[in-house]
């Protein structure tokens, strides 16, 4: 069993160091940032703030505020002060922005699209059910585990 999991961890580890933005002018922070900007200023007008962007990550402001620096300076992001509220920093994207991100997304597609077709259909249903399975039951161990450790 020891070995059995040994070799699974290792190939979780393995797929964690993929780094499919090797291939792509984003590093993978700048991609999510700037599609959670996307997201994040729809139906807006002034766009989006920091804070907003930071919460749809699950991630705190500074690390938000680091990865917008190297975006406006690459030209891909742009920051206003909110009409509405002038303590606020809005973002929006640039054309430039948006291209980016555009050829970002086929790019990973590409090579996603690639390599499960490499796998064919059958392969790819089976691995997408036992990733599943797995992800139910590590969450419900991980509850389990929380409830039978907490401090009391």
């Amino acid at each position: 069993m020891d070995s059995q999991n040994d070799s699974l961890f290792y190939t979780l580890d393995r797929l964690r160091q993929l780094d499919f933005f090797s291939v792509t002018k984003l590093s993978r922070n700048e991609a999510l940032v700037l599609k959670a900007v996307q997201i994040c200023i729809k139906d807006k007008k002034d766009g989006a703030k920091v804070f907003e962007v930071a919460n749809y990550m699950g991630v705190v402001s500074p690390i938000v505020s680091r990865t917008l620096n190297q975006l406006e300076k690459n030209g891909y992001v742009l920051r206003t002060i909110s009409r509405t509220d002038r303590r606020n920093v809005c973002i929006t994207l640039t054309e430039s922005g948006k291209q980016v991100l555009e050829e970002t997304n086929m790019q990973i597609h590409s090579i996603v699209e690639s390599v499960l077709g490499r796998m064919g259909n059958v392969a790819v249903e089976q691995l997408q059910k036992n990733l599943q399975k797995w992800y139910d039951a590590s969450v419900e161990e991980l509850k389990l585990f929380k409830q039978n450790n907490q401090k009391g």
